[in-house]
């Protein structure tokens, strides 16, 4: 009990360190306990929304008008799925939208009536608009959670689509849950059979097969016996969605957030022991007399030790279990965040167990931190204890001697107090290392989505022009490239694919989206890491994250898998690249057509000098070379002469054979009277005009916001750490050296010499801390992205500058301001002590 006493004596007189052991103690615990809790509970949230869907799990959508059903048959027969459900929908590649702010934005978007919905899953409908209400709806739309959570839709209000200039405003009758298709990558909407018809001219139609197995699928292996039976390239018309990858679209930044959390974790638990261990050493050093009197009153040296240690238990004890407590209390802002994040109705459960786990590791560490300290007490016999730690009378070397100075005498006597507390320092610089680390990484990822998420667009690996256009089916694209760019608004003009051209790599269970252009170096968001672009048809480029999770290197060579044979490419360079999974391949244009010898580009890609032009510009294009044949299939007859309607009612018919049909060019005559009226097709060169920003703007513009605010964060609570753990160190040193500080009053010194001269001690290791620190946190931010998306984001020399500046500077601050109450030593007082 009288160590107990003891203990709690010196709580008293220390309240202000003991209040920030708890602090940094329970901020460890709390994200600790909460990162436990929730990376298992996340993904188990997402199964139990899902299994509640009662979706499918693995749905294929192939391109209509190659769908063979011997592709079903291959299913029903080598994989013994019998329950195999069939339909057709529509595909809206970067389906151009109008957002609940009025702004152009784009979704990839599935359209499917409710008779199909329900051979996917239950079609579970959420917050809607009665029966009644929906029942007088011309254009009932329903949509999945996303739009509600994320896009701030509600029941009752207009969701537009876009299509070549024109608007098809739908109203939403409610949200519903699906298990797949829910985020950002693709998203499923649900219209009436009337409305599939009318989009049918302006989506692409798609053949879809939901099944579910019990054993693991392999798409690659099944494409591979797909190709074999009908002598096609199955895995370039298919887009596969399954249970285990709609997962991953919707938690893996939230995993992330969560890891980012435990970094910071790892930081505070850090600084709590660097003071726990500091301040054991202080106290000891200063109480060395009061040790020496109590050993010689009977005192053990076990029981001196553990009346430190005893005090650390309680403190950290004490942080660790609020921590604890507060963690299982923010369960529900938990389900809040993780709602918002995975865009779903979901719920955590509070594992007890895991809380408590942390709680007693925690407190078992500082433990066992206090201990390793505490046990300096045993070699400390009431003699030595008596002359404060001295064994023998000595004369050690006198460094950094004060005679013969000229200048400021602060910086002398500063530096030499460096050496006499040599260890303190150097758990000090630790401590500013991993918090620089953690605020410079913060700062980095601050600066690179500043800008929201335009700074995603620059490490795509692609192309982010501000219109991409596919064509019709026989126009010749080097002609029309040379004609957009006449036009004073363009900047540049490029001749590429549509995106979405798998190709399979021999060797590889990962599928590539082939990316080709005739000259790589006209490009200016295709960054090299290292290499060189391909600069002929056996050369190609591969991206980062498949340069290492397959290990292949410049100068090997790589298979892939063409219409009828094989070709064998040479890697010439490396990119990182986070669109497709960061899993695409790079050749030119003459090396794609080894492998499909009867394909041509069919898009370009256009880039504007001002990208406010871009409305104006796409309207100009419209009016110039015709609307999006899909768009014109859709009009309604003009009014106006005679001519012009019947020009108009033929416009409508070959933009439908155009279309649907695959007819590539269409001649008409219509005679009326002596009148003859003719035409023809050249007019529809548009077939589908859409912006890789405005899809990136749905993407990626949530989790740049959401990543932006929390890097802010971040370095504002590590600002606060670093804060406290010099602030805490500053004062013990005023207190430790209140009769030094005071002798040095009586010299002569003010007050505000001996705050420079504190401030000045801690100098050269926040310097060297710092730099360190820099260093590190440019590995780390290499690291974390290279692992997280396989690319490497922009490094900004002054920035990396300028943070390790402002850092040194920080502590600088902070260390003098906090040392102002060497403004209260009197020495007068001390003279009468």
């Amino acid at each position: 009990m009288k160590i107990f006493r003891l203990s709690l004596f010196n709580l008293k007189r220390n309240k202000r360190e003991a209040a920030a052991i708890v602090f940094l103690t329970l901020v460890t615990a709390f994200l600790m306990a909460t990162f436990a809790v929730s990376i298992t509970q996340i993904n188990s949230a997402f199964d139990r929304s899902f299994e509640e869907t009662g979706s499918a799990d693995y749905i294929l959508l192939l391109q209509a008008d190659k769908y063979r059903d011997i592709y079903r048959d291959i299913l029903e027969e080598e994989y013994n799925i019998n329950d195999v459900r069939e339909s057709s929908v529509l595909y809206g590649l970067a389906a151009s939208a109008i957002s609940k702010k009025g702004e152009s934005i784009a979704y990839n978007l599935i359209f499917a009536t409710e008779s199909t919905e329900r051979k996917i899953e239950n079609f579970e409908k959420l917050n809607a608009l009665s029966d009644d209400e929906i029942e007088k709806l011309s254009h009932p739309i329903w949509l999945p959670q996303y739009f509600e959570i994320t896009g701030g839709f509600a029941p009752g209000e207009t969701f537009t689509l876009v299509s070549g200039g024109r608007d098809y405003p739908f109203t939403i009758a409610g949200f519903y849950s699906t298990g797949l298709y829910n985020s950002d990558s693709m998203l499923k909407c649900i219209i009436t059979d009337d409305d599939m018809v009318l989009l049918s001219a302006v989506y692409e139609e798609y053949h879809m097969i939901a099944f579910d197995t019990e054993g693991e699928f392999s798409h690659e292996e099944y494409y591979e016996k797909c190709a074999a039976k009908s002598n096609e390239n199955v895995s370039s018309i298919v887009l596969p969605i399954d249970k285990d990858k709609e997962g991953l679209f919707e938690t893996n930044f939230l995993n992330i957030f969560l890891y980012m959390s435990v970094f910071l974790s790892v930081v505070t638990m850090i600084s709590a022991l660097f003071l726990i261990l500091h301040k054991i050493s202080k106290d000891i050093d200063e109480q060395m007399v009061q040790i020496g009197v109590l050993e010689a009153l009977g005192y053990t040296s076990c029981e001196l030790s553990l009346s430190y240690i005893l005090e650390y238990i309680i403190t950290g004890g004490v942080g660790a279990i609020i921590g604890g407590i507060t963690a299982s209390a923010f369960s529900p802002v938990m389900d809040t965040l993780t709602r918002g994040m995975m865009n779903r109705d979901v719920h955590t459960d509070v594992n007890i167990l895991r809380i408590l786990i942390v709680v007693i590791l925690i407190i078992a560490l500082v433990t066992l931190f206090a201990l390793s300290r505490a046990a300096r007490v045993k070699k400390l016999p009431p003699v030595v204890a008596f002359r404060k730690g001295i064994k023998t009378h000595h004369f050690g070397k006198n460094i950094l001697p004060l005679e013969k100075m000229r200048h400021s005498i602060n910086i002398r006597l500063a530096f030499k107090g460096i050496f006499n507390d040599l260890r303190s320092n150097i758990g000090m610089g630790i401590c500013v290392i991993a918090a620089g680390v953690a605020v410079m990484f913060s700062v980095y990822t601050f600066d690179f989505f500043k800008s929201g998420y335009n700074g995603l667009m620059g490490v795509m690996g692609m192309e982010t022009s501000d219109i991409s256009i596919v064509m019709m089916s026989g126009v010749n694209g080097e002609k029309f490239c040379d004609e957009i760019r006449k036009f004073p608004e363009v900047e540049k003009v490029l001749l590429t694919r549509a995106t979405g051209n798998y190709v399979e790599i021999k060797g590889s269970n990962q599928s590539a989206v082939a990316i080709s252009y005739a000259d790589f170096s006209l490009t200016d968001n295709i960054r090299l890491k290292t290499g060189r672009f391909p600069e002929y048809d056996n050369e190609i480029m591969i991206s980062a994250k498949r340069e290492e999770t397959e290990n292949r290197h410049i100068g090997d060579s790589i298979i892939i898998k063409g219409d009828v044979c094989e070709k064998s490419y040479i890697i010439t360079g490396i990119v990182p690249a986070m669109s497709n999974s960061g899993m695409s391949v790079y050749m030119t244009e003459d090396g794609y057509r080894r492998i499909h010898p009867n394909d041509r580009p069919n898009t370009v890609e256009i880039t504007l000098k001002d990208e406010k032009d871009r409305p104006a510009f796409t309207d100009k294009l419209t009016a110039l070379y015709g609307a999006s044949a899909k768009d014109t299939a859709y009009e309604q007859s003009a009014r106006g002469s005679l001519e012009e309607r019947i020009r108009a009612k033929a416009d409508e018919k070959m933009a439908v054979l155009i279309s649907q049909y695959g007819v590539t060019a269409v001649d008409y005559a219509i005679r009326i009277g002596d009148t003859v009226i003719s035409g023809n097709s050249s007019r529809f060169v548009i077939k589908e005009m859409s912006s890789i920003k405005d899809i990136a703007k749905s993407q990626m513009g949530p989790i740049a916001a959401v990543t932006k605010t929390l890097s802010l964060c971040a370095v504002i609570f590590i600002a606060v750490v670093v804060a406290v753990i010099l602030g805490i160190i500053s004062v013990s040193a005023v207190k430790r050296q209140r009769r030094e500080f005071g002798i040095m009053k009586s010299m002569g010194y003010t007050s505000r010499d001996l705050m420079i001269q504190l401030t000045l001690r801690i100098l050269p290791v926040t310097v060297i801390s710092s730099c360190i620190a820099a260093v590190l946190s440019v590995w780390v931010q290499r690291a974390f992205w290279m692992a997280a998306f396989g690319v490497r984001i922009p490094e900004s020399l002054p920035l990396i500058i300028g943070t390790a500046a402002a850092l040194v500077l920080f502590c600088l601050i902070i260390t003098y301001v906090s040392a102002r109450s060497i403004r209260k030593i009197s020495v007068t007082e001390l003279v009468t002590e």
